[in-house]
């Protein structure tokens, strides 16, 4: 999902590369074995990242959270007025 507008988007069970990305509104991931993940990329360029799943959140004004590791998925996510929430 690319240049999605203004809205609030739940994905479930993620247990494939994804790439989401919101203009505005809230982002909720379902991540499950946060393991299963190579590379993660997530952004939010006014808002915040809740969730410590792939490591802490860092940023002052908005959060990112960027992780390298052994799995076989990526995920690429970034909002740029809201908030991205990870949930296991």
């Amino acid at each position: 999902m690319r240049g999605c507008g203004a809205a609030t988007y739940l994905c479930r069970a993620l247990r494939e590369t994804r790439i989401l990305e919101l203009i505005g509104g809230d982002l909720t991931i379902q991540v499950g074995n946060s393991e299963e993940y190579s590379h993660v990329d997530l952004s939010v360029r006014f808002g915040d990242v809740s969730g410590t799943q792939f490591g802490d959140p860092k940023g002052w004004l908005g959060n990112s959270v960027r992780r390298d590791s052994n799995g076989k998925y990526k995920l690429h996510a970034h909002v740029m007025a809201g908030n991205i929430v990870l949930k296991s």
